[in-house]
């Protein structure tokens, strides 16, 4: 008999989410249902609201799972009509919004009533469900710790990142057909990143080498503008360049990655979530099959070995220390690029998320 599931939540902009819907259209016993009823919200008319409640009472009533996609988990309603339907609830919990907005880039205060309604929302979605899903055990205990739940006290399961298949890297510098080292760093400007150890990393190499360069990612020119500022008060302006016009997404940042990238920035961060949690630019730098320097996070120690890639202090002179023993390692550089593509196909590629979603969903099923 099949398994009714329905993905009760917006989808647009969720590449997560769009694999997870591919993922279950591959399980041959589960009916999948999309229900994004906030295209009709948007609507004023009364009649449309109307059949709205409609719409989402009958899907609810007739699935036997519910599953609140990423990003999503921050409308009770939809918890709460679930569970008057005595239907058991998946949730996707990928970010907390307390702790994005309170205490990692702290842009709320955190004795402010919207930080305390965040926190609420937050718990709320993890205590509503009947099995959680988070991306690894280091965020699973991150995220409930910070949020006052038990972990030992709910069902949850992992599943890592997921990231598109991408052509292999030419590793220009590891394979020997250049002297200058391209370091890439790509994400947004946020603190979580610890940027500004970036530069200054690049401020210090520049006075024991030259044959480098640092090409920053972003996707915001007014952001960048205190980076910008920093290169040129720093006077590296020959060494480091910021690009806000190629990303994955607009299909220039890949091309550019394989053609000239030979190592790739993960996080250094001086917060506990910058120190805890595995950034989506690990995943695609493996699946490129770049090595990548970060600083060491606790979800780096579930999710890998120490050969998959190369770790340093998130302190200026660490930095500089590890990029210069790499100029002299290409072998470790080739090597370690190969391992990372290595743990991309067992961990983060699509084969590896589909089979963790089937397996999540096929376990929940069973408790009914």
């Amino acid at each position: 008999m099949k398994v009714n599931v329905v993905i009760y939540g917006v989808v647009a902009g969720s590449y997560r989410t769009q694999n997870l819907i591919r993922s279950l259209f591959d399980i041959s016993e589960v009916n999948l249902f999309y229900l994004n009823p906030g295209l009709l919200w948007d609507r004023p008319s009364l009649w449309n609201k109307i059949q709205r409640m409609i719409i989402e009472l009958t899907v609810v009533w007739k699935a036997d799972i519910v599953i609140i996609p990423a990003t999503r988990h921050q409308y009770p309603y939809k918890y709460k009509l679930a569970k008057f339907f005595k239907k058991q609830v998946i949730t996707d919990f990928y970010i907390s919004f307390y702790d994005t907005y309170v205490t990692d880039r702290k842009t709320i205060a955190k004795e402010s009533p919207e930080a305390a309604a965040h926190f609420k929302l937050d718990q709320n979605a993890i205590i509503s469900s009947d099995r959680t899903i988070f991306l690894n055990e280091s965020e699973a205990e991150y995220y409930t710790r910070l949020l006052d739940v038990k972990l030992s006290d709910i069902q949850y399961s992992i599943v890592p990142l997921c990231v598109d298949s991408r052509r292999k890297a030419a590793n220009p510098f590891a394979n020997g057909t250049t002297n200058k080292l391209t370091i890439c760093w790509w994400g947004t400007y946020i603190p979580l990143h610890g940027l500004d150890k970036v530069l200054e990393t690049a401020h210090l190499l520049s006075k024991t080498t030259t044959d480098f360069e640092f090409i920053l990612f972003g996707n915001d020119d007014e952001k960048a503008i205190p980076f910008r500022n920093k290169v040129r008060e720093l006077g590296i302006e020959n060494f480091v360049k910021i690009d806000n016009s190629k990303s994955f997404h607009n299909g220039q940042l890949e091309p550019f990655l394989v053609s000239h990238c030979d190592v790739a920035l993960g996080s250094f961060g001086d917060s506990e979530k910058a120190k805890t949690v595995f950034l989506n630019k690990v995943a695609d730098a493996f699946a490129l099959g770049i090595p990548v320097l970060s600083m060491k996070t606790k979800a780096m120690d579930t999710l890998l070995l120490t050969d998959d890639i190369i770790i340093c202090e998130n302190r200026p002179q660490c930095m500089v220390d590890a990029i210069i023993a790499l100029k002299m390692d290409r072998d470790k550089l080739k090597k370690v690029g190969e391992n990372g593509y290595r743990r991309y196909l067992d961990t983060f590629s699509y084969d590896a998320f589909k089979m963790r979603v089937q397996e999540t969903v096929r376990n929940q099923h069973n408790r009914k």
